[in-house]
C-alpha cells in the first residue's frame, strides 16, 4: 500500500471576542491529517521515498471589520503545523497565507489597499499569478469626472510560503 489517509478533521468555530474586538468579526477553521506510508518490494521503485506515518494541521483564522458603509477592513491568516515529508518541503510552524485589506470609498480618490498575498491579475496575455506583496488600487477623479479611471500599483515575489522569502528573490 503505497499512501494510507488515516484521518482528515475539519472544525469550524466562530467565536465571540466580546470585549477584547467588540466591533470585529472573527472566524476560522482547523483541519488535521494523518498519513502512513510504506512500500513492499524495491523500495528505490517507490513514489514515496520516506516511509512511516506523517501529520500536519491547517489553521485559518478570517477577520473583518465596517467601519463606514463604504470603509472595511479585512484580513485572514493561514498557519501549517508540519510534520509531514509530503505535506511541505518544511517542518513546523509555517506563515503560508496572510492578507490585509483596507477600503475607503469616500475619500478624493477611493481606494484599496493590500498587504499579503493576492491574485495578480492585469489580462491572460500579460500578468496573472498569486503573490505575496503590496497592492495599492485607486480611482481618481480627472477632469469634469465625467470618465471613470482606475489605477492599479503592485509589487510582489512569487512563494508559496513566507519562510525564507528573502532567499528566493
Amino acid at each position: 500500500v503505497p499512501g494510507l489517509l488515516l484521518g482528515g478533521y475539519p472544525s469550524w468555530a466562530q467565536q465571540s471576542v466580546g470585549d477584547v474586538a467588540p466591533d470585529w468579526n472573527i472566524y476560522g477553521t482547523a483541519g488535521s491529517r494523518a498519513e502512513l506510508y510504506g512500500s513492499t518490494g524495491n523500495g528505490a521503485a517507490s513514489p514515496f521515498p520516506d516511509t512511516g506515518l506523517f501529520g500536519a494541521v491547517d489553521f485559518t483564522a478570517n477577520f473583518d471589520r465596517r467601519l463606514s458603509d463604504v470603509e472595511t477592513i479585512d484580513g485572514d491568516i493561514g498557519l501549517l503545523l508540519n510534520q509531514s515529508d509530503y505535506r511541505s518541503d518544511d517542518k513546523g510552524v509555517i506563515l503560508e497565507r496572510f492578507r490585509l485589506e483596507w477600503e475607503k470609498g469616500d475619500t478624493r480618490a477611493p481606494f484599496r489597499a493590500t498587504a499579503g498575498d493576492f491574485f495578480a491579475f492585469l489580462s491572460p496575455r500579460t500578468v496573472q499569478r498569486s503573490v505575496k506583496g503590496l497592492q495599492l488600487e485607486f480611482q481618481p477623479t480627472v477632469g469634469d469626472g465625467d470618465a471613470l479611471h482606475s489605477v492599479l500599483i503592485f509589487a510582489g515575489l512569487n512563494n508559496a510560503t513566507y519562510r525564507n522569502i528573502d532567499q528566493d528573490a
